[in-house]
């Protein structure tokens, strides 16, 4: 079993991450819009103390952005938004990625339909970084039932966590 920390997204990233104890396998922090910025990364600093603490780094990709709308556009400018973020985490050694499986419109059944494609998109953009993206979801909570979600997860052969 490996053990990890969750940092939030306030505070000097590299400091946070120094101070977490040697005994952790990895680190998890959030980025994005809202949440740790990019810009606000300093990429070689974080980088450095992961490799002095031997940490593996798992990002959470926005929690607050959906996945899923019946805007095609925003659909995939949510897909490019995440490329973009997982292209910047993979050069500070992340390999593994957490993003919520969810709608803007909960009840939705055209953003249901939409789910598992905007899933096989997000997996693909992961695989062409070399990473994992990991699926998540709270169900009751702007997406569809945990269960559900791990049925279409296995048909896509996508990861979870929860």
């Amino acid at each position: 079993m490996e053990l990890g920390g969750s940092l939030g997204p306030d505070g000097e990233l590299a400091e946070k991450i120094e101070k977490l104890p040697e005994e952790l396998d990895f680190v998890e922090f959030p980025i994005g819009e809202q949440e740790r910025p990019m810009e606000e990364i300093d990429r070689e600093a974080v980088k450095q103390v992961l490799d002095q603490k031997d940490f593996e780094l798992v990002v959470h990709l926005p929690f607050r952005q959906r996945l899923v709308t019946d805007i095609d556009i925003f659909n995939d400018a949510v897909l490019d938004y995440h490329r973009e973020l997982i292209k910047f985490s993979v050069e500070m050694g992340a390999e593994k990625f957490v993003v919520h499986a969810d709608m803007r419109d909960q009840d939705s059944e055209s953003q249901e339909l939409e789910l598992p494609e905007q899933i096989r998109k997000l997996k693909q953009i992961g695989e062409e970084n070399g990473a994992e993206v990991c699926f998540e979801n709270i169900g009751h909570w702007n997406g569809i039932e945990l269960f559900e979600l791990g049925e279409m997860l296995e048909e896509l052969d996508a990861s979870m966590c929860f």
